[in-house]
């Protein structure tokens, strides 16, 4: 059954090019799983966030629970920064990232999650200017790490990087920070891709759920399991067995 397509039962609206599936009916409707898979996408249901973009996942549940625990390496690796976390270096990376993807509705959620977020994270009047210079990594508005951040993640995308610039990067973040940060942009960068694909485009519901936002004390909720995780797959390494070559 790998190759049917789902059933025509799973409502559409949004028409994108898989279905959204957030619900065990949605998921008893893809005729392209077989009840083993099935069983995985239920207990998804209750393990993965259910944003539209998520949901589109929801056709191969195996591959939208390993993108899952990527994205909480991912965020464990940056120790303690989040995506929502506004003009933080996590922020920044992705904020260019989906910018640069052309994707309605990553563009869109990640705007409306930036400007809900400088309130709920109770920060000045002076950083909703910042808002209309994202395009701009020179405006005297950013700091010098808010500037490299952007920079560092346009040199990425266009595959232009520098050795001054990255040098810079190397001075501000060490090694493995530069390595985490640029990991978690090709992530950013491969949803951009997969929404692009799916052809998802945004809604004002989906808007709704963010106004309002996301303040420290949530974040800090959110990411603190993501370091078990962490632990959990360090584990896993651990019983990975060594490469072995015949004849070597």
């Amino acid at each position: 059954m790998s190759n049917s397509e789902s059933k025509a039962t799973i409502k559409n609206p949004l028409k994108t090019r898989l279905p959204i599936v957030k619900t065990p009916a949605e998921v008893e409707a893809l005729s392209n799983l077989s009840d083993e898979e099935k069983a995985l996408a239920l207990e998804n249901l209750k393990k993965v966030p259910l944003s539209d973009g998520w949901a589109l996942l929801g056709s191969d549940p195996e591959l939208q629970a390993f993108m899952h625990l990527i994205e909480q390496m991912g965020t464990a690796f940056l120790e303690g920064d989040f995506q929502g976390t506004p003009f933080s270096p996590m922020n920044l990376v992705t904020l260019e990232a989906v910018r640069r993807s052309g994707n309605d509705y990553m563009h869109g959620l990640f705007s409306a999650l930036l400007a809900v977020g400088i309130k709920s994270h109770k920060m000045g009047i002076d950083y909703y200017m910042k808002l209309g210079v994202l395009d701009n990594p020179d405006s005297i508005l950013w700091t010098e790490e808010e500037r490299l951040c952007l920079k560092f993640a346009a040199a990425c995308l266009d595959n232009a990087m520098t050795d001054e610039l990255f040098k810079q990067a190397r001075v501000a973040w060490g090694e493995q920070k530069l390595l985490r940060l640029f990991f978690w942009l090709s992530f950013v960068n491969t949803w951009g891709m997969l929404n692009n694909m799916m052809n998802i485009k945004l809604s004002p519901e989906m808007l709704a759920p963010l106004k309002m936002g996301m303040p420290a004390e949530l974040v800090e909720a959110i990411i603190a399991p993501y370091q078990k995780t962490r632990a959990d797959m360090r584990a896993l390494w651990d019983t990975v067995p060594h490469i072995s070559i015949p004849g070597s």
